[in-house]
């Protein structure tokens, strides 16, 4: 490979780096409930509707957008997700009403579909270009940590837009940096080597996936684990605003305690090797990244103080929601290169479907009772956690 080829590859690296952090640059994240329960006058069930519409449409569109990547090029295809992500938000703004929410997160689905699976095939084949996919580990951990670093640096700006200019505000202002986004997508070098060819059918994803899950079962293990357990952590998300809420939390400090979130998840991914040494082993860090998410459900459900609730909150979502990170490197050595995106489009393509089902559900629950619902989601937790089949020489690096 040639110096300028190397150096273009470089900046790949860089430029996907200021994607991650821009794609999640989210003013609206420090007020999201909030935002759909006082400005849009949902429900909860009503949201996680939404979020089940988003689930659904990314499932629909998995195929259709992999097939633009594959004709048009992955930078053009981040650029497109960008793009309609902006118009998301701007729609979101529009007006406070259900269906207009709906047209809105069918936006963001299609919008998440193609930048997503595209952006980690650009970065392995710009990292495979270059010589560099041994160190694929590090460099997906940075990516996740400049996701965080964008949430946790728009969230308290966010919660001071929305101090003065309402809480339709953030979301509206939201749309600038993921049109940003699309600009700087469009400025990148598509890397020469990557997979060709026609996009696998869904009956075709699913054939080829089953087969792999039936010879591995070290694969089988480890999706199972990490799905679930992100499930259940994934309901962190919705519940803790509405927690805080509960408790008289002042609204206008939503940003700072998300902006300690998500620093708090960046620290634990900066220090995960740190960590696993420290309690003995990859085995046990899994072990204790699924307990104390659980523990951690117990004691928000169980207190109406914040003193507790808080730090529960930043544990629970630090642990739980970092723990993908990791299980997708382990889970990527058992899965044959031929097969790898088809698997992996397999288990997104799960734990969308799951969640679809599982939102509308939670919802109503906690539309009932908020407290019974996170103690309810903590001991599934505990329990998956307790069963769970993953032995340290599943874990490679």
């Amino acid at each position: 490979m040639s110096h300028k080829s190397a150096v273009s590859m470089e900046k790949n690296i860089r430029k996907v780096y200021l994607l991650s952090f821009l794609s999640s640059f989210h003013f609206f994240s420090a007020v999201l409930i909030p935002f759909f329960t006082l400005w849009g006058k949902l429900s909860f069930t009503q949201i996680l509707i939404l979020q089940s519409i988003f689930q659904l449409t990314i499932v629909a569109m998995e195929v259709p957008t992999g097939v633009v990547a594959d004709k048009l090029g992955r930078k053009f295809s981040i650029a497109i997700g960008f793009l309609l992500t902006t118009i998301g938000a701007l729609v979101y703004a529009s007006v406070p009403n259900f269906w207009v929410f709906v047209i809105a997160e069918v936006l963001f689905g299609v919008g998440v579909s193609f930048f997503s699976g595209a952006t980690e095939a650009f970065v392995y084949d710009t990292l495979k270009q270059s010589g560099r996919e041994k160190g694929s580990k590090r460099v997906f951990i940075r990516l996740e940590q400049f996701n965080l670093l964008g949430l946790a640096t728009s969230a308290p700006i966010g919660s001071v837009i929305a101090h003065y200019l309402g809480l339709r505000a953030p979301m509206l202002l939201t749309s600038v940096p993921l049109f940003l986004g699309a600009i700087i997508a469009l400025s990148m070098k598509e890397p020469e080597i990557h997979e060709k060819g026609r996009k696998p059918s869904y009956l075709e994803i699913l054939k080829s996936s089953i087969d792999m899950f039936k010879k591995r079962r070290e694969l089988r293990i480890l999706s199972i684990d990490m799905v679930v357990v992100a499930l259940l952590s994934y309901f962190y998300i919705w519940g803790y605003q509405a927690k805080l809420m509960q408790v008289a939390f002042p609204i206008a400090l939503f940003g700072v305690v998300h902006a300690t979130i998500v620093t708090s998840e960046a620290a634990i991914l900066h220090f995960l090797e740190k960590l696993e040494k420290l309690v003995g082993g990859k085995k046990n860090y899994l072990f204790i990244s699924a307990v104390i998410p659980g523990v951690c459900y117990l004691l928000i459900g169980a207190s109406s103080s914040w003193i507790i609730v808080l730090p529960a909150m930043i544990a629970g979502m630090a642990f739980g929601l970092t723990r993908r990170t990791p299980m997708i490197n382990y889970i990527n050595k058992f899965v044959d290169s031929k097969a790898r995106a088809t698997t992996l489009s397999f288990i997104n393509l799960s734990r969308s479907l799951m969640l679809a089902i599982i939102n509308p559900v939670v919802g109503k629950a906690v539309d009932i009772n908020l407290n019974l619902t996170f103690i309810g989601l903590g001991i599934i937790l505990l329990a998956v956690a307790a069963t769970s089949r993953i032995e340290e020489e599943m874990l490679l690096d």
